[in-house]
């Protein structure tokens, strides 16, 4: 009996991303209702929110659990973009492919980042929820499209170019360093001068 790894792959990713978000779900939920009455606690309950929630210990330890998943589940998801779709005719160049390799790695740092300061009750100057949510999902829109290049496909270049934009210009409104601001979308820039010589072969 033939096994269609592919495919298992695929599942596997899909399963332990979605019990990822469970368990991100459950945690910003405590974190949100926390947030929304921080204000009226005196400093007793304070305390005794702090403790009982451990909101004095790292990011990485409060979100263990969602990490924990979260991690392997896209690791998997990538592993199985770069290897187990059907290729396109084209073939990059090594530069190219660290391009690509560095876009994924930039827009996980993203999702990463913005997920776990989302719904922290205690950060001060930290931005809006919304915000934060909407920058993860813009990290995570980076990493499908940064896929799609690698398999050869024009609109990935597209999505990744709105992607990258639309978090330079949040990071701009957020008061980021134009600079720093434009950082992610310089990899775009530096994507489509590569790809310049085998655009024609892709779809």
């Amino acid at each position: 009996m033939n096994i269609n790894w592919r495919k298992i792959l695929l599942l596997v990713s899909v399963l332990l991303l979605g019990m990822a978000f469970v368990a991100y779900g459950l945690r910003a939920a405590q974190m949100t209702v926390l947030a929304r009455d921080w204000p009226s606690y005196n400093d007793a309950m304070k305390r005794q929110a702090v403790e009982r929630f451990g909101l004095d210990r790292p990011l990485a330890v409060q979100y263990g659990a969602f990490l924990l998943l979260f991690l392997p589940g896209i690791l998997l998801g990538i592993a199985y973009g770069l290897y187990g779709l059907p290729r396109g005719a084209v073939r990059h160049s090594p530069m190219t492919k660290t391009l690509l390799i560095l876009a994924l790695i930039t827009n996980i740092v993203t999702v990463l980042s913005n997920l776990l300061l989302a719904p922290s009750p205690v950060l001060e100057n930290s931005a809006p929820w919304w915000f934060l949510i909407s920058m993860a999902v813009f990290g995570l829109g980076g990493c499908l499209f940064s896929l799609a290049i690698w398999n050869g496909r024009k609109w990935g270049l597209y999505g990744l170019a709105l992607s990258m934009g639309l978090v330079s210009v949040f990071n701009l409104l957020g008061g980021m360093p134009w600079l720093n601001a434009l950082f992610g979308f310089s990899l775009v820039i530096l994507l489509w001068y590569f790809l310049r010589p085998v655009w024609w072969q892709m779809e």
